[in-house]
């Protein structure tokens, strides 16, 4: 350790979303770019699809056996997807999306809902049928996009070290980030996780010390190196559909509980940015998961889908912590990728990890190619989504009078191109 210094539904309508810059970095709950800068803008356009399909038996009936198909009676449905408004790296300038049921456009409200943990942000499509009728479908898509505006961003240590902790509450915010979320302090089948291991763990890499002697720059970059060398990066974390779909599209993201990366000490990118996130929070650090679609070669204009061999280096996942400066009231969140910190560096902390500036932790130069979308793996709210392997896929809905009783098949896609394509429309 670092030697010991003395130290909920639907409020806000609209059909598109435009953000300006921040004008003032100083206004209280604003970043300060004396802690964080953003660099070398880069606007792009993120397409997410998703679609599901109701269950049928064509794969498992006898050869007798008639084929049985579910059909949806809606009368009214609310369907969720994040878009994520700003982060550390980005600002979204636009954001809008379309329902269909069948191949049939459906008329919606679409609401952006930001009343969620952790500053997260999601769009709301609200289906209502005419009076006295109902929609029948077997099949439902939608279609999300976001123009958004990512940058480089440049971490300057020296300062944000100088930041104490708050003699005070932290902002509303920032108290959002301890609320208990889906997967990330419990399964939502199993109930919460026994975070013992992990408090273990905390215990080792601060000697039995209490981890808020140190300032809380210096405490999240030890406990960012530690995780690091703790936890061996292994697999992609995606689920694919048992069936149809293309190669593209997945189902959703294959989690651990962030006490068994704790106890294996192995697990995924999305594995290992979740115990990270845990530890934070333990300590009493505000944080949060970020997640976001990018492109690995900046020499291709459009990249298209999550492809099986190479989905862990498209759909990336990260944390930021959030600086609180009490003087001035900003809020700064830093992004750290311990994943790109082991890939980058080794699985070891250098001797001298602590005195000098570490690639990505802050500082991050391949952010401005990744378009942050989210904050949580599932909206932390009463909907639900379908996975045959209970992998959260980031969205969900909520359907009356009933929603599919027998479950459905589901598949996700994205697609990122430039700001300059026009004409495209993510299917």
């Amino acid at each position: 350790m670092p030697t010991i210094r003395s130290r909920h539904v639907l409020t806000c309508l609209i059909s598109t979303i435009a953000l300006g810059c921040v004008a003032s970095a100083q206004r209280a709950g604003q970043p300060n770019t004396r802690y964080l800068e953003q660099k070398n803008p880069k606007t792009r356009i993120l397409d997410g699809e998703v679609r599901i399909q109701a269950w049928d038996n064509s794969r498992q009936r006898g050869q007798k056996q008639a084929l049985e198909i579910d059909r949806w009676n809606i009368s009214q449905a609310f369907i969720v997807f994040p878009m994520a408004m700003r982060s550390s790296s980005h600002e979204t300038k636009k954001a809008t999306g379309t329902v269909e049921f069948d191949d049939r456009d459906i008329k919606t409200r679409f609401k952006m809902e930001d009343d969620f943990p952790a500053g997260a942000s999601y769009g709301v499509w609200i289906v209502e049928a005419p009076k006295g009728e109902k929609y029948v479908a077997r099949e439902m898509e939608l279609s999300t996009s976001m123009t958004v505006t990512s940058y480089e961003t440049m971490f300057h240590e020296a300062e944000a070290m100088e930041v104490e902790w708050p003699q005070k509450d932290f902002p509303d915010v920032l108290k959002s980030t301890f609320v208990q979320i889906p997967y990330l302090d419990y399964d939502p089948m199993q109930g919460p996780y026994d975070i013992a291991p992990i408090q273990d763990l905390i215990k080792r890499w601060t000697d039995g010390n209490d981890p808020k002697t140190i300032k809380p720059v210096e405490l999240a970059k030890w406990l960012a190196g530690n995780v690091m060398q703790h936890v061996q990066v292994t697999g992609q974390g995606l689920a694919f559909p048992q069936r149809g779909g293309s190669s593209e599209m997945f189902e959703g993201v294959q989690l651990q509980a962030p006490v068994t990366t704790a106890k294996r000490r192995r697990g995924s990118q999305f594995d290992m940015a979740m115990l990270l996130c845990a530890v934070y929070r333990e300590v009493g650090l505000p944080a949060r998961i970020v997640c976001g679609y990018g492109i690995e070669d900046e020499d291709e204009e459009e990249l298209e889908g999550i492809l099986r061999g190479n989905a862990d280096e498209e759909l990336r996942a990260w944390v930021e912590f959030a600086l609180y400066d009490e003087r001035d009231g900003t809020v700064t969140w830093i992004p750290v990728d311990p994943a790109r910190m082991r890939e980058a560096g080794g699985n070891r902390m250098p001797r001298n990890f602590m005195e000098r500036p570490q690639k990505f932790f802050g500082t991050n130069d391949e952010l401005d190619s990744i378009v942050p979308f989210t904050f949580h793996f599932f909206p932390p709210t009463t909907v639900r989504s379908y996975s045959a392997s209970n992998a959260p896929g980031f969205w969900g809905w909520a359907v009356f009078p009933q929603g599919p009783d027998r479950g459905a098949f589901q598949s996700i896609r994205f697609n990122l191109k430039s700001a300059s394509v026009s004409g495209h429309r993510g299917n």
